[in-house]
This record gives C-alpha cells, structure tokens and sequence, in this order.
C-alpha cells in the first residue's frame, strides 16, 4: 500500500508545531484527551490518549509523578529510557505513528524540546473470560477457547508449546481498521515459502475494515469464488496448536475469538480433537459416520426426487404401493413437495439460532414437529418427504465445521435441481463437477483433495479412518513441513 506524505512527517522539537499537525489529523475527535503539565525543569508536556481505552490510574501511578519530577531531559538515564517505570514504551519518530498508536489505546507524551515521543502501553483490559466454544464441544481434551484479544490468544498458544521454536509475526492491515494479525508458525516444521505467502498475500491487502476472520479468509483465498473453504476456522486452541505441530500456519486476528488455519485439504474439515483422544477404533467409527451423514445430507432428498420422476421402477412393488398411497393426496411434483419441506426447515434453523438461547432448541423442535405434521394432514407433503427432511437435517449436523455444513445445505439444493432435471443422471454429473472442482482446487498452493488426488498412501490412515497413534510418526505432506518426522510414540517395551 502506498503511502501518502504525511504518512513520514517526523515530530519537531517544537511541542506547538507538533500539536498544531495532530490538531489537523485529530479534529472532531471528542474522546481525545490531552492533558497539559510542566515539568520541573519548566518544561511543556502534552499528554494525549483516547478516553475510555486506557487505564486513567495506571497513567497517574507510573507516568505523570515521573514527569512532573523530570528536571533534565538530557540527562544519560532519560537518553537510554531508564526513567519512567513502565515495562512497555518506546520512542516514536513520525508523527503518524503516534497517531496510530494513540487510536490503538495507548498513551503518547510529547515534550518540548525533544524531536520523538513516548508511547505507553497503558491499555484498559476488558476481556471475557476463556470459556470452551459453544459451535465445537468435545466430551475429552480441552475445554477453553479463543477470546477477541489476539494477545491473550498468543499467549494461551505460548502456555501449551513452552518452545522458543514458535514465532510469531505481527502485521497491520486494514486501510481504516488497522487491524492486527498474528501469524503463528513453528520455525523448525513450517515451510519458509508458504510463510512467505501468507505474509505476501496479507501485506497486498487493501480494504477498509478487517473486523473478522471470514473478511480475511476471503481476500486471500486461492480460489475466492469457490464454495470450498480454504481456511480451517477455529476457535479452539487445541486444535490450532495441533496443526502447528504439523507445520501449518495459524493466524490470529484481533478483535474476534475466530483463527484461521492454512493449508488445508477437504478432509481435515471432518477431523475433531476427540477423534484422538479415543480408542482409534472408536474415532474410525465416528470419522466414518460423518462421511456418510454428508453423503446422506446432500444427495438423500435428490435421489427421492430422481426416483420418483424418472426411476419408479426400481422402487420395489412392496414399497411402491405404500409410496403411491402416500402420495395420492399431494397436488405437486416431487421437486415443489422436497422445496417446500427444504426451504421450510431452512427457515426455522436459520430463526431458531436467531432467537434467545433459551428458545432457540425448543423452537426448532416443536415448530419442525408441528410444520410437517401440519403439512402432511393439508396433503402439501407426504410422509415420506417429512421423513427424508428430518434424517437430512439431523445428517448435516453430524459435520463438525460449520463453513463444511453450510456447503452441504446449499448442494442438497443443486442436487435437487438437477435430478428433477435429469434424473440419477444429473445426480451423477453435478457429482463429478464437484470432484474436477475439488481435484483442481488449492490451498496456499497445495492439492485440496489430498491425499487421494494426488494419492499418498502413507497420509490415508487419517482421512477415512484414525490409526493408531503409534502410526504416525510422520507429518502429513499437505503443510509440505520442513521436518517430517512427529516421532514414533510409545518407545517401552510391550508386554
């Protein structure tokens, strides 16, 4: 981003020069405070900071005693900053960096006579206490979660990898916003060229508010008009700090509890932390039983659809009758009848997470019980449309991401098209679409449907199903990770 001249005027040694420049810059600002005193060696001292964002009594107890007290600002001590008792301050050459920093919370001093400032980090800390996520509970494993401060979340990560081996990089995007990003990596595991083009493609960003994780996740993305997300979002620590292990990226953002885990393939969006922390026979069942409620979430309700228009004779006699009988009373074609009972229950889930907590669950129950029994005695729907909807809305839920779930739900819809259509034919063909899409899709340069296309062998004990933990002693290839070997787990002697 280019930067305008203004942007390196530096600070003048003459206090009223500089406050007639952030004057111009600040004005209208009506939660700017500047406070005015003179020190004892008769010098003017300005300070200014955002009312609201900033501790008033920290700046009374460790900044305004010192500065009143200050007899000589030439002194070695005052030169080498060993005069004020704050932990965090620095000097501050340009102007618009004060600026910036005054807007970020901190406390900046000016004094005259001297061509820099000090910024204080003196911030007010009001932040809600760590609490597991509602969207991604697990029964074993951690239960604490991300909050808003990309700080706090640093330091939750630093506080379970005690290693001088994780980095951190921060960087300020945003044109308006300013907004902070924290780029987490293991120095010894992440790959040098995929760092760089995180940090290339954040850099390149131009726009005004980057208030959220989904903002940036869709500025960066490879693909930006796919429907496959290429970012893991997560708010849960655990799970980050697992994919460090592995040699991705993790990028934490200020303001939001949401981080961003890159790269990623298609199957990691079915992996939750409990699938390892249980028998490996347990999280196989499980990892399985996700795969197949997605197949059932989206092509269920096609296939009804299809067979019924074009394929009712593969439906057998015993089930045929029945079916007819039930829907001898429904004036419409199967499409309308599966849109209808579709865009209905669509609209309840979407109103019952809209509504108070409290009501939200019992809403979405009784109102889904009473629209379709309501619907099958008006003779809108039959009965076996209200079933299919309510095993299709209970399969999408088995997908533990969100952003993977939303996609399900608005393919069952391009499904349904194509097989009122086309029949089983169009089931088929939007089927491989789907694939060539997710074949030629990347994450930050690496294949999306790996390990399967291109096919790695080794990588296949964690996609379908969990293997021991004793087999995975090397890191999966989609991170391309620096070190591959994890370690070959329990080393004692087996009995």
């Amino acid at each position: 981003m280019a930067e305008s001249p203004e942007d390196n005027i530096e600070i003048d040694v003459s206090l009223v020069k500089n406050m007639e420049r952030l004057q111009e810059q600040l004005r209208d600002c009506g939660d700017l405070a500047v406070t005015r005193i003179k020190t004892a060696g008769g010098r003017d001292v300005n300070v200014l900071f955002i009312d609201g964002l900033v501790d008033y009594d920290l700046i009374q107890r460790d900044v305004l005693p010192t500065l009143l007290k200050l007899k000589n600002i030439d002194s070695e001590a005052f030169k080498d900053n060993r005069v004020f008792p704050v932990i965090r301050y620095e000097r501050i050459l340009i102007l618009e960096e004060a600026v910036d920093k005054i807007f970020r919370g901190s406390t900046v001093v000016l004094i005259d006579g001297l061509d820099y400032a000090f910024s204080f980090e003196l911030q007010r800390i009001e932040a809600r206490p760590i609490e597991e996520p509602t969207t991604e509970r697990i029964l074993k494993g951690h239960h604490d979660g991300f909050v808003e401060s990309a700080s706090r979340n640093i330091a939750i990560v630093r506080s379970k990898i005690s290693s001088s081996k994780l980095k951190v990089k921060k960087l300020t995007i945003g044109k308006r916003s300013r907004s902070v990003v924290a780029i987490l990596y293991m120095e010894d595991i992440a790959n040098p060229e995929i760092i760089g083009r995180v940090e290339e493609r954040l850099n390149k960003i131009e726009f005004d508010n980057i208030g959220a994780a989904g903002t940036i996740e869709q500025l960066i993305s490879d693909n930006p008009f796919s429907i496959f997300p290429q970012h893991q979002a997560t708010e849960r620590p655990d799970k980050a700090i697992a994919n460090l292990l592995e040699g991705r990226i993790v990028l934490l953002i200020d303001s939001t509890p949401v981080s961003l885990i890159l790269p990623v393939d298609y199957f990691q969006f079915y992996q939750t932390p409990d699938d390892y922390n249980v028998n490996f026979y347990f999280g196989s069942f499980l990892r399985l039983l996700r795969f197949i409620g997605s197949a059932i979430a989206v092509v269920l309700p096609a296939l009804y659809i299809a067979i019924l228009t074009f394929h009712y004779q593969t439906i057998p006699l015993d089930l045929l009758v029945p079916l007819a009988e039930s829907r001898s009373r429904v004036p419409f074609p199967p499409i309308i009848e599966a849109l209808i009972m579709e865009v209905s229950f669509e609209l309840l889930r979407e109103a019952s997470i809209r509504l108070p907590s409290t009501l939200g669950p019992t809403i979405g129950i009784v109102g889904g019980l009473v629209l379709g029994q309501t619907a099958v005695q008006a003779g809108i729907v039959s009965n076996i449309m209200v079933v299919i909807v309510g095993i299709t809305a209970i399969a999408t839920f088995v997908v533990p991401q969100y952003d993977m779930g939303l996609i399900l739900r608005v393919s069952r819809f391009i499904y349904m098209i194509n097989a009122a259509l086309f029949g089983v034919v169009g089931v088929a063909i939007y089927f491989l679409l789907s694939m060539a899409h997710l074949v030629s899709l990347e994450s930050y340069g690496q294949p999306y449907l790996q390990p399967i296309a291109p096919f790695k062998a080794k990588d296949l004990k964690d996609i379908f199903i969990r293997g021991p933990l004793t087999s995975y002693s090397l890191r999966p290839d989609i991170a391309r990770p620096k070190d591959k070997t994890r370690g070959r787990g329990y080393t004692g002697d087996k009995q």
